[in-house]
Formats: C-alpha cells, sequence, structure tokens
C-alpha cells in the first residue's frame, strides 16, 4: 500500500530503524521502507519545506530515524555519518588498533565532536593546515550521538558536489586524531587510550570501523546499483567454511573417480567376414559349383583360424589388463588412503581455527562486561593513587579471569609478597582472588609512603566532594625539603621540653 501521508511515512521509517515511538513492529517498518523504496529516489525523499521544521529537529529527527539520510534543508545537506568505531579494527598498514568504549562512549568526548570539521579526504599532511581547510572541507559536525559501539553525528554538508557523491555512492569516513603518550604498543597491536585531540573527520571511500562494505555515510535513498549488500561481503567464518567444503568436494571427487575400461568389440572379425564376402562374391562369378563349396570351406577354415588366433591375443591381453588394472587400483588405493588422511587432518586444522575464531569475536555478556569493567576501575583507582595512568583495557577474545590476571600482574611490583610471583601462570579462579586483594591492598600502602630521595616530598593527589584536586604529602617525605627554605641554613641544637 503507498503511504497516505508524510506522519505514517515518518512513523513507518522510525519503526524500520527500531524507534517506533507508536508501538510499530520493526518487521512491519522495514517491509513499509522496502516497498517505499521501489519508486523513484527524488520521488521518495520526505519533504521538510514548509512544514515547521527548524534544522535542529529534522537533525534529531535523522538521528532517530524518524527521517531518512540525507536531506536537503535550504542551503545545506543534513547526514547521518560516522565519527569513530570502538574496539578492535585492523588499519590498511597490518597495525590492529583498539578504542576503548570507555574513552569514545561518553558525554566529554561526543562535545569534543560537536563543531568538528568535516573534510573530503585526510589531507596530506594528516591535519587540518590552511590550505587544506580551504580546499576540502565540505561541512561540520553537529549533533554527536552513540549508536551501539559507535560514534555518529549529523553533519551539516555545504558542497553540493560532495553531497551528491555521498547520496550516489555508499562512502565511508574516518577520523584524525593524536592519541596520547599514555598509549600502549605491543607488537601489531595499539591500544590508544583518551585521544588528546581531534582534528577533523574525513569522508572517504572506505574507512577502517566499516563491517565489510563501506557504511560510514548512511544513505537512506541510494539507488541499488550503487549499495553492497552485507550477504556478499564473506566474513572470516565463511570463508573458512568455504575452504572446509571445497576441500571435502576435491575428496569426494577422488573417491568416486573411476578408471572406465571400455571393452570394444574386434574390428578384425568384420574384416575377415567381408573378406569371405568378397571372395564368395568372386567365386560366383568365374567358379563352379564344386570349386566354390571348396573355396567355402578354405574360407571357412581359414576364418575359424583367424578367430581362434584373435581370440587367444585377445584372452592374453584382457588377462594383462586385469593384472595392471589391479597394481593400478592398489596403488590408487594407497594413494587415496594418503591423501584422505591429509584431507582429514587438514579438516581438523580448519575447523579448529573456526572454532577458535568463533570464540574470539563471540560478544561478551552482561554479566562479564560489567565484570571487566569493575575490575577496570579498581585498576585506575590504584594507578591514581600511585600517581600512574593504567591504561589498560580489556580485548577483543579476552576473559575477565585473564583481564583481572594481567591487571594484577601490572601491580604486584608493589607487593613485597607477591613482586617474584608469577601472577599471570595462577589457573585456578579460587586460589587467585585472595592474591588479587593482597596485591591491590599492598599497593594502595605502598602508595601512602613511597621511598623518596632525602630531601623530596613525595604527594598523593586527590579530589575532594567539590571536585577540586588536594595535594596531600605522605608521611616518608622529607619535611626538610620545604622548611630548609625558610630556615636560612640554622640548625636547633638544644632540647623540647615537654
Amino acid at each position: 500500500m503507498p503511504p497516505v501521508s508524510e506522519a505514517q511515512r515518518k512513523a513507518m521509517w522510525a519503526a524500520a530503524e527500531g524507534h517506533s515511538t507508536l508501538g510499530i513492529p520493526q518487521a512491519v517498518g522495514k517491509e513499509f521502507v522496502s516497498a517505499d523504496s521501489d519508486g523513484d529516489a527524488e520521488n521518495r525523499k520526505v519533504s521538510v519545506e514548509g512544514h515547521g521544521f527548524h534544522e535542529f529537529k529534522i537533525m534529531e529527527d535523522i538521528r532517530y530515524g524518524r527521517l531518512p539520510s540525507p536531506q536537503k534543508y535550504g542551503n545545506v545537506h543534513l547526514f547521518d555519518i560516522r565519527v569513530t568505531g570502538t574496539g578492535m579494527a585492523e588499519r590498511a598498514s597490518g597495525e590492529i588498533a583498539h578504542k576503548s568504549p570507555a574513552d569514545y562512549l561518553t558525554n566529554e568526548f561526543l562535545a569534543r565532536c560537536n563543531g568538528l570539521p568535516v573534510l573530503w579526504e585526510h589531507p596530506d599532511a594528516k591535519l587540518l593546515d590552511t590550505t587544506s581547510f580551504r580546499n576540502q572541507i565540505i561541512g561540520t559536525s553537529s549533533l554527536p550521538y552513540v549508536k551501539g559501539d559507535d560514534v555518529w553525528t549529523i553533519a551539516r554538508i555545504y558542497d553540493d558536489e560532495a553531497a551528491m557523491l555521498m547520496t550516489e555512492n555508499q562512502l565511508s569516513t574516518s577520523p584524525a586524531v593524536t592519541i596520547s603518550k599514555s598509549a600502549i604498543k605491543n607488537g601489531q597491536v595499539l591500544i590508544e587510550g583518551n585521544p588528546i585531540f581531534i582534528d577533523h573527520i574525513a569522508v572517504c571511500s572506505a574507512g577502517v570501523w566499516d563491517k565489510g562494505a563501506p557504511d560510514g555515510v548512511r544513505v537512506d535513498l541510494v539507488s541499488e546499483e550503487n549499495t553492497m549488500d552485507d550477504s556478499s561481503i564473506p566474513s572470516v567464518e565463511s570463508t573458512l567454511l568455504a575452504k572446509i567444503l571445497e576441500r571435502l568436494d576435491s575428496l569426494d571427487a577422488r573417491v568416486d573417480a573411476k578408471h572406465d575400461m571400455p571393452h570394444n568389440k574386434m574390428d578384425s572379425d568384420k574384416e575377415e567376414m567381408d573378406c569371405a564376402d568378397s571372395m564368395e562374391d568372386k567365386a560366383d562369378e568365374s567358379l563352379s559349383s564344386e570349386e566354390k563349396k571348396e573355396v567355402k570351406e578354405e574360407c571357412k577354415e581359414e576364418i575359424e583360424g583367424a578367430h581362434h588366433e584373435v581370440d587367444s591375443k585377445a584372452d592374453s591381453k584382457e588377462e594383462e589388463e586385469e593384472e595392471k588394472d589391479k597394481a593400478d587400483s592398489k596403488e590408487e588405493e594407497e594413494v587415496k588412503d594418503d591423501s584422505a588422511r591429509a584431507d582429514s587432518m587438514k579438516i581438523e586444522a580448519l575447523e579448529l581455527e573456526l572454532s577458535r575464531l568463533k570464540e574470539t569475536v563471540k560478544e561478551r555478556s552482561v554479566d562479564d562486561r560489567e565484570a571487566m569493567a569493575k575490575a577496570q576501575s579498581r585498576a585506575d583507582s590504584v594507578a591514581m593513587a600511585l600517581g600512574e595512568t593504567a591504561g589498560i583495557a580489556p580485548v577483543m577474545g579476552e576473559s575477565v579471569f585473564a583481564f583481572r590476571k594481567r591487571l594484577a600482574s601490572r601491580f604486584a611490583k608493589f607487593s613485597s609478597r607477591f613482586k617474584d610471583i608469577d601472577v599471570a601462570g595462577i589457573k585456578d579462579a579460587a586460589l587467585f582472588s585472595p592474591v588479587e586483594e593482597a596485591i591491590y591492598a599492598d599497593s594502595l600502602e605502598y602508595a601512602k609512603a613511597p621511598p623518596v630521595a632525602e630531601g623530596t616530598v613525595h604527594m598523593v593527589e586527590a579530589r575532594d566532594d567539590a571536585g577540586r584536586m588536594i595535594r596531600t604529602p605522605t608521611a616518608n617525605s622529607d619535611p626538610r625539603a620545604w622548611m630548609d627554605m625558610f630556615s636560612n641554613g640554622a640548625r636547633f641544637r638544644g632540647n623540647i621540653r615537654v
């Protein structure tokens, strides 16, 4: 059924995105959107001109799925684009980047993304300068928000040519940030931490945080020939499964192969018969009846002798072929057995790898997420007491127990009881729990009075209820480090009576 009003169209588009406020099932909304998308793209655009809207209301409606992206309003094109993703992603250089949701999915980061310049591709200098600002900027970020595990924003695109290309092609985005010195690099894995500077968002053909096909720019009205179905992008699991099926097909083909040995009639029989017929015809022409009879008898004997000779040769040849077939068959069976064993081992290895990959990419449960967040918060508190930055975040596929052991190993050096113990090697969770408690307790005791050099003061930073930073000297600080500046070299050599 065609839409009866713009209000109905917007309600159905919102339901298709899972944001219905009227109780419309998402399946119904998707069916409506699919049918509504069969017409001309220009006719499918929801008109927002002259209906009492303003630009912020339109941006909110795009964000919640009540309006498709993009929308043309006045002289600006409003697009829903991704700022950045979180979790693990592989860059073109082969580096594995990790962005912690705790650093990016926050109100502070959203506020930092408000007003970011949107560029057409990254500048050569990586960061914006005067030349790239004049030549490459196409719009700005206006309404950042969190969508799932990603940060998105509604962008104002002022460049008409860029807006046309973004509408007609499925493009992506890439953020330009400067990471802090607390970032951790371990081989090809880079744990970025909280970025110290966000420079711009670039519109590009493919981004690091794409889920297969480019999906950093939301284009609800793009024509079908310019879109890529997610099902056409093979995942890691489907690729391995295809390899396994291909190997099985190859194995079945080899097992079912047979050597066809056709047994044809001997052409010599036909030749001998033709010879006899020819001789008989000639005899009919030139010989008498008795002579014809003798000739026929001679031909018959010759034919029988030839048949006997041919049959003997055929039998001998068949025996040789049977012996050869048996030898070949035995050799083939041995080769097939060896090949089958090798194929079986390869299939088992592929299935094991597939199982490992499934376990790695499996989404964590709510309880595991809460447990990891609690362990990370505790480690951050201890690190702050020690004057350090923890900068440790869980990585993909890591269990809660392994994450807790990695955190405890970081602070084991501050515990006199466990500094020489391989904490990460503990296999029993029940045995690890008291060790973990002792390490954190010893670390906090160490933070209260760490060893300091003579003539220095060790300060511990903390915030009061009003959020102000309070700096307090520890008990093992040397008071002369700050009192000597007032003594002018004087020393007290008497006694103090109590």
